[in-house]
């Protein structure tokens, strides 16, 4: 993606020359006054004569005299963004320059109507899964200067930035979605739209961000990135044509890395694996954890941290940059790495008042991360095959990569603080995970089979929408989603029909949904045993052994 972000904080003052740092090691600066100070003048000034050329070629803007200004307007002020970017080749590098708008400064925008959404990272990982089964053609496209392609609706006035040959008495008037503009991303998102449903894609009910032609063709948009995965090459050139045709674009050829994420892929034995290993090494040495000692589980085995004293001082935030941490954690679990859900999740319930004791948990997880930095989701088309032990009881329970299916269980009162349960899924597809969750349950519930029932619950919902997403993506009739669930209690409340027992009719009725869709058929549901059952890693913290056997199942490595 060619985005440059921009941070509105920033002085613009240039009294103290100021820089910033990119992973490069080049030195950024703030402002147009700063980038013709240092020793790169020249480089940067070429930055800027190729982004002024090409806000030309786009016709995105035209000089107005000032006194032509509607009543009650005014020029918003704009300003540079410099950045330094690894070369295509990643062996040079390259310094980038964009003008933008500061849509901070607008006050006549209607906020209700600037929302641009992106592909859900559940809808990729799936997508990544289906194209790995099937061996699929999966293609990357980058659109250049996406913004500048969407048609603003309404006059907006920017003041001549530095940089632009003088106008004296005039300002600019925009004619396109220039970046920063609150508006630009919804803009551009609907000129996209028109583009895509244009050519004959439809629009996915379940993410705004997938279009596809059924078992043709399938594109997911992240803003001005595309992956577009397609079971004939022939097909997939063709649309990329159509797509250079419209807008100016780089064709990036096989998917190699999306969203920061490293793809691979052997076509030979259908796999596809994705990692964050460089995100993982950025991390541990922006909290100076490169050379820590590594750690075989996410969290210590049965840890019980407790809340901060209120009246104990707050750590010092420079110090102690605990949010911060978990703020990178999170996405990393979000996004990838499902083996370290629950610690985050239980390691974010502190950031009001963290102490020591937490922080020096939070730097756990990196040392665990050190060790498996190097692991990521593996997808493949391997049926896997059922390993017996002597007593005949089966040692795994995975299913034919082509399933959609789901492991559900609960923690019953795992929190010693106000005895909460905690909340586990994962949904899998091509043999690893497609979509996790982990959370605390809201109410405290008064039997084991209850915070089951609850989990059961909230993965039947998931299930709901992924049956529905499947269908899009495999050209196939929706499939019911078996659930296995460890709890043969729960199992048996949720098939029950009518009315429930004694024990149970305090169950707030929403959680009932899960009958409706078992009656239906959307959702099965089967036993596993407890020491299979790969959603326990996400209810609490669990020992080397059991972290390692479900972070294979999950990972599918």
């Amino acid at each position: 993606m060619d985005d440059i972000p921009i941070d509105f904080l920033l002085a613009d003052s240039d009294d103290d020359l100021q820089h910033l740092q990119s992973v490069s090691g080049q030195v950024v600066p703030n402002t147009y006054k700063q980038a013709m100070r240092t020793a790169e003048s020249n480089l940067w000034h070429d930055a800027v004569d190729a982004e002024i050329a090409s806000l030309e070629e786009n016709e995105v803007f035209e000089y107005v005299p000032i006194d032509k200004l509607p009543a009650n307007t005014k020029a918003l002020p704009s300003r540079w963004v410099f950045a330094v970017k690894p070369s295509d080749d990643n062996n040079t590098v390259r310094y980038k320059a964009r003008l933008v708008a500061r849509g901070d400064r607008q006050t006549d925008v209607d906020l209700a109507n600037i929302y641009a959404p992106v592909v859900n990272y559940t809808t990729l990982r799936a997508m990544l899964a289906v194209a790995a089964v099937n061996d699929y053609e999966l293609d990357g496209m980058d659109v250049t200067t996406a913004f500048l392609n969407g048609v603003l609706e309404n006059d907006v006035y920017i003041t001549i930035p530095d940089g632009f040959p003088p106008q004296p008495g005039c300002v600019i008037r925009l004619k396109r979605a220039l970046y920063g503009l609150r508006e630009s991303p919804r803009i551009w998102n609907k000129t996209l739209h028109d583009f895509l449903t244009g050519y004959g894609l439809r629009q996915s009910t379940v993410d705004e961000c997938l279009y596809y032609i059924p078992g043709k063709l399938w594109v997911a948009v992240w803003v001005d990135d595309f992956i577009i995965m397609c079971p004939s090459r022939s097909r997939t050139d063709g649309f990329k044509a159509a797509l250079l045709q419209r807008f100016k674009a780089k064709d990036l050829g096989a998917v190699s890395t999306f969203l920061g994420l490293n793809v691979r892929r052997d076509r030979l034995n259908r796999t596809l694996n994705l990692s964050a290993s460089t995100f993982i090494g950025e991390t541990l040495a922006r909290f100076n954890m490169t050379n820590c000692k590594g750690a075989t589980a996410p969290l210590p085995y049965k840890i019980d941290l407790q809340p901060t004293d209120p009246n104990v001082p707050a750590l010092s935030k420079s110090v102690y940059p605990y949010r911060e941490l978990i703020g990178c954690l999170s996405y990393l679990s979000m996004v990838l790495r499902a083996d370290i859900a629950f610690a985050v999740s239980y390691l974010a319930r502190f950031q009001q008042h963290p102490s020591v004791e937490h922080w020096d948990a939070a730097k756990h997880v990196l040392r665990y991360l050190q060790t498996t930095k190097d692991i990521g989701i593996t997808y493949s088309a391997k049926v896997p095959t059922v390993d017996v032990g002597s007593d005949g009881v089966p040692r795994q329970t995975r299913r034919p990569p082509t399933e959609l299916y789901a492991y559900a269980d609960a923690s019953w009162a795992e929190d010693s603080v106000d005895r909460s349960s905690q909340t586990g899924y994962v949904f899998m597809y091509g043999n690893a995970a497609i979509s996790w969750c982990t959370r605390r349950q809201l109410i405290v519930a008064k039997s084991s089979t209850e915070a089951e029932y609850i989990s059961l619950s909230a993965a039947t919902t998931t299930a709901v929408t992924l049956r529905r997403l499947m269908a899009e993506l495999t050209s196939s009739p929706p499939q019911p989603v078996l659930i296995l669930e460890d709890n043969q209690s729960t199992i048996k409340l949720a098939r029950k029909q009518g009315q429930s027992s004694e024990r149970t009719k305090h169950i707030e009725t929403r959680h009932h949904f899960i009958k409706q869709h078992v009656t239906k058929g959307t959702v099965l549901l089967d036993y596993v045993p407890t020491a299979f059952q790969a959603a326990d890693c996400l209810t609490k913290s669990v020992d080397k052994v059991k972290t390692i056997q479900f972070r294979q199942i999950i990972l599918g490595c």
